[in-house]
């Protein structure tokens, strides 16, 4: 999350796109429309990142990967209830 932060920061004043929630129809975030500028330094981020993780062993991955299978698992519930809402508009049991 500290990516969106600092982008979000950094972003200038300009066109913002409205995210709503699909079942309700109410708004929920605005987001900055991406540069083309920006989009191009995202890429090269993302070749990067991948370059950092081709080069781990596959322990290391393991490890980063049981990490974020942690980190799923802590916020699950609020996960299932964020998708269960924006399909159906209601929490199911």
């Amino acid at each position: 999350m500290a990516f969106a932060a600092e982008t979000l920061e950094s972003v200038p004043a300009r066109s913002l796109i409205a995210v709503t929630n699909p079942a309700t129809l109410q708004k929920v975030a605005e987001i900055p429309v991406t540069t083309a500028d920006e989009l191009v330094a995202a890429a090269a981020r993302a070749r990067a990142a991948q370059r950092a993780w081709a080069a781990l062993s596959f322990s290391e991955r393991a490890r980063a990967l049981y990490r974020f299978r942690g980190a799923l698992a802590r916020t699950a519930s609020s996960s299932f209830t964020c998708a269960t809402r924006s399909r159906s508009g209601e929490r199911m049991p």
